[in-house]
């Protein structure tokens, strides 16, 4: 999948509240990496932050290892990751300075 169409896909995990409530989710961080492998079902996928950063797998190996590849598909998911996240803390200062 091209970096264009990861970013116009990236799904926002609070989303995932509303989908079928009787799908249970299992997060897992992997270690030393800021990254997370959710498991929804039988399917895994991988998420920064509350950002979704992956498409579905069908093992947490293999979820594992695509996570950890170091691609510039990667590196830009976790720079909008990070950029995302200064944004809502400067909105949060924005907001209590008012």
């Amino acid at each position: 999948m091209k970096t264009t169409e990861q970013l116009n896909t990236l799904t926002n995990v609070n989303l995932l509240d509303k989908q079928d409530s009787s799908s249970e989710l299992t997060f897992e961080q992997i270690e030393g990496t800021p990254f997370t492998v959710v498991q929804e079902g039988k399917e895994y996928f991988s998420i920064i932050g509350s950002h979704r950063i992956t498409e579905t797998f069908l093992t947490k190996e293999i979820c594992i290892e695509e996570t950890k590849k170091i691609t510039w598909d990667r590196i830009v998911q976790v720079i909008w990751a990070i950029s995302s996240k200064i944004e809502q803390i400067n909105n949060l200062k924005t907001k209590k300075d008012e």
